[in-house]
């Protein structure tokens, strides 16, 4: 159980900083006047998506959990 919960913290963690990566790189861009940067393969990025797509990140790292995760389940019988 504990394993379980190190592994969700790790992936709320990763995705946090990929939300904070995607929403400070586009913002730089935007804030720069450039709509559109370079990512580290040379491909055109659009910051406006790469700043949705950090804040849905964000979103799904913060979120509490589903209440039926959280409580344990009955199992037949009466």
């Amino acid at each position: 159980m504990l394993r379980n919960l190190r592994q969700k913290g790790a992936k709320r963690l990763v995705l946090a900083g990929l939300g904070v990566v995607l929403v400070t790189t586009g913002a730089l861009a935007l804030s720069g006047g450039r709509p559109v940067y370079r990512n580290y393969k040379s491909q055109w990025v659009f910051a406006p998506v790469a700043i949705a797509i950090g804040l849905g990140s964000l979103v799904l790292a913060f979120r509490s959990p589903p209440a039926s995760s959280t409580r344990k389940k009955r199992r037949g019988g009466r």
